[in-house]
């Protein structure tokens, strides 16, 4: 995730200098097929939903070596002030680069920011 931030261009490091931190409240993963020691994967992330204080980031992970999808999870990340470490609101910047590397929004992904 952390990878998939900078990609976008609003990285932890810039999160953290605009006064925000994270904190994961949620995770779900599910098997879909077999990966053995020693097998190379690839993983895939994006922004599948932004909410108002919190945004929740997709991931699917393939074998390398074809086209087999093993596993599929979400993670629910709210954004928080680096000092008060009370929710608030995503930053916009981050809702731009997001809207922007990701094209047109996901169905589940509400444009007016309702969680």
């Amino acid at each position: 995730l952390m990878a998939y931030l900078e990609a976008i261009g609003y990285g932890l490091p810039q999160l953290l200098k605009d006064g925000f931190d994270t904190v994961y409240v949620s995770a779900k993963v599910d098997f879909e097929d077999a990966a053995r020691w020693g097998d190379t994967i690839q993983a895939h992330c994006r922004i599948g939903r932004i909410g108002n204080t919190s945004f929740t980031a997709e991931f699917a992970l393939y074998l390398s070596d074809a086209d087999t999808l093993t596993t599929t999870g979400a993670i629910t990340i709210v954004i928080v002030d680096k000092q008060s470490r009370q929710p608030v609101r995503v930053p916009d910047v981050l809702r731009e680069v997001a809207a922007r590397f990701e094209g047109t929004p996901s169905p589940s992904r509400r444009s007016d920011g309702v969680t």
